[in-house]
């Protein structure tokens, strides 16, 4: 019986040895709400730790993007000077990062941390080119599209980010915008104008300005369009 407690007693001292950061049993630690646009050094999260003597993060494609930081009780993450670059350049909103904490025992505790970092408005529409022109009859104003194969797009990550409104400086000229992707999260997020135009057009020949707008930004084209008899 008196074995039977010993041992029970050192693997108590022992699991009392082991270190980590405190309150969080779960070696997956998820962190929320980290803005795109976090400035460099700028505190990201911070946790306090116990019985910790040595951290080492392991080499991941993510690793540049963050500066981990070990006091005596306490880590944290800071950005470095391209954490506003991660979405734009990995194409993804979740920011993996892998440290081994070294313990006072030397035992060690391995942790892998999920920073959902939230894609910000901060890229702006694009028209694929300046000027454009077409040629439509007049017989053919039925009301339905015309191809004009404007092209305009936007390099936000997250699609309501890169919702676009576009506008006509010609009321009897009206866009009607089409989305050239299928699926979530395309690189970048590209729509295709086209033209419904009004019967009441005369022939003749009209510069027409398109306006697209994000809702932070916005980006023009101009249209010279002929309408024929």
């Amino acid at each position: 019986m008196k074995t039977v407690i010993l041992i029970c007693a050192l693997i108590g001292v022992a699991y009392a040895q082991n270190c980590g950061i405190t309150g969080v049993d779960d070696e997956i630690v998820t962190i929320d709400s980290v803005l795109e646009l976090t400035a460099l050094d700028e505190l990201i999260w911070t946790a306090p730790t116990f019985n910790v003597t040595g951290a080492a993060a392991i080499q991941h494609p993510h690793t540049r993007y963050l500066t981990g930081l070990r006091y005596a009780s306490r880590y944290e993450y800071k950005a470095t000077a391209v954490f506003n670059e991660f979405i734009k350049t990995e194409w993804n909103s979740t920011l993996v990062r892998n440290v081994v904490f070294t313990c006072s025992d030397t035992l060690t505790k391995s942790y892998t941390f999920l920073l959902n970092v939230i894609d910000e408005n901060d890229q702006p529409p694009v028209f694929a080119v300046k000027a454009y022109t077409a040629t439509v009859s007049q017989a053919a104003n039925t009301g339905e599209p015309i191809s004009a194969n404007i092209l305009v797009s936007d390099g936000d990550f997250e699609l309501s980010n890169a919702q676009l409104i576009v506008r006509s400086s010609n009321a009897l000229v009206t866009p009607f915008v089409d989305p050239t992707w299928t699926g979530q999260h395309p690189r970048p997020y590209t729509y295709r104008i086209d033209l419904i135009v009004s019967q009441s057009l005369a022939v003749g020949r009209y510069t027409i300005i398109f306006t697209a707008d994000d809702g932070r930004a916005s980006d023009y084209t101009v249209l010279d369009l002929e309408v024929t008899a």
